[in-house]
């Protein structure tokens, strides 16, 4: 059996990786501000799940990306839809190490939960949605 190739930091495709702090077990990791990606996080999920795995699961994530939010410009913005899709999205894309995506998913469930607006953070959303994207076009090239 082959070992599972190991994947190399993104961050020479200019993608802001996230930095863990690892100087003793009680630090906890936290992200850099402004992160897309976790090697990290990436690769311990990609050595549980192997090459094909993992291509298929970062392109499962593309496919969610790729369809979108919810409307929010609907009249009234259906909340319960966006939290939900925002939650299933920072799940996964957490999960996978794409913690810039998580994080802004996570800002757009609080909105949508505590009734403030939600147009500030579903463009923030947005945009780590492309980033995100672009981080996958990389990885699954690598993977190849």
């Amino acid at each position: 059996m082959t070992p599972p190739k190991q994947i190399t930091d993104p961050r020479d495709t200019e993608l802001p990786s996230a930095a863990s702090q690892a100087d003793g077990p009680s630090d906890a990791f936290q992200p850099a501000p402004g992160a897309v990606f976790d090697p990290d996080l990436f690769q311990d999920l990609h050595d549980f799940l192997g090459d094909a795995q993992m291509r298929a699961s970062l392109m499962e994530l593309a496919d969610s990306l790729q369809a979108g939010f919810p409307d929010i410009l609907a009249e009234p913005a259906d909340r319960d839809q966006i939290f939900q899709h925002a939650h299933t999205l920072g799940a996964r894309a957490g999960m996978m190490g794409f913690v810039g995506l998580r994080n802004a998913c996570w800002q757009l469930q609080h909105a949508c939960s505590t009734g403030t607006p939600i147009g500030p953070d579903y463009a923030s959303t947005q945009a780590m949605a492309g980033a995100t994207r672009a981080a996958i076009a990389v990885l699954h090239q690598r993977l190849a």
